[in-house]
């Protein structure tokens, strides 16, 4: 795992299609990460039965309970056969990190970066995260997801190959942007 360069990395993924929207001024600032496309499909993959108000109505729905979370984006991101993931906080890595700390206290993989996410914990630059590790993702979803309580506490996943954006929501559910019908269908063939 290794931090990224912000400016880089934002303007690659608004080459491949993605849409960086920030709401708020100053340290309230909270970034959206969307997809720029008409063929865009919302997939929900929620904890609870209904939603809460103004969640995508229109989007398809896949229940889990909330602990499994994580392992839904883990599959997500698997079925989808993505390489390397890019983490992007919605505020900034001290919003997440603090929600989620405990859950990752466990995993000796995150142990080694911790101390560099420390110097980061007041920016936003991006995470890369290798294959291999990608349970470190789904430890950091499920966590924003089950314990966070603003937006700042929001995280998203996407990748440097194709148009997809999973958003960990701190009101216990995931967004996942996707570009077809044809990508929408495979993915709700896995749930």
């Amino acid at each position: 795992m290794e931090f990224l360069d912000t400016q880089q990395t934002q303007s690659q993924l608004e080459q491949i299609g993605l849409v960086y929207e920030d709401t708020g001024e100053g340290d309230d600032t909270i970034l959206s990460l969307k997809i720029d496309d008409d063929e865009e499909r919302i997939v929900i993959i929620s904890a609870a039965e209904t939603l809460p108000p103004g969640v995508d109505a229109g989007a398809a729905t896949v229940v889990k309970d909330a602990s499994g979370l994580g392992a839904a984006a883990e599959k997500v991101l698997g079925v989808l056969h993505v390489g390397e993931a890019i983490l992007i906080p919605a505020k900034r890595w001290r919003d997440v990190l603090d929600v989620a700390a405990f859950d990752l206290a466990t995993h000796e993989e995150w142990l080694d970066v911790d101390s560099e996410a420390t110097l980061h914990q007041n920016r936003r630059d991006p995470l890369a995260v290798p294959p291999f590790q990608k349970h470190i993702v789904g430890a950091l979803l499920n966590a924003c997801a089950e314990h966070g309580e603003s937006e700042g506490s929001n995280l998203f996943v996407t990748t440097m190959g194709s148009k997809l954006v999973i958003e960990a929501h701190y009101e216990g559910y995931l967004r996942v942007h996707l570009v077809s019908d044809a990508v929408l269908d495979t993915l709700l063939a896995a749930f």
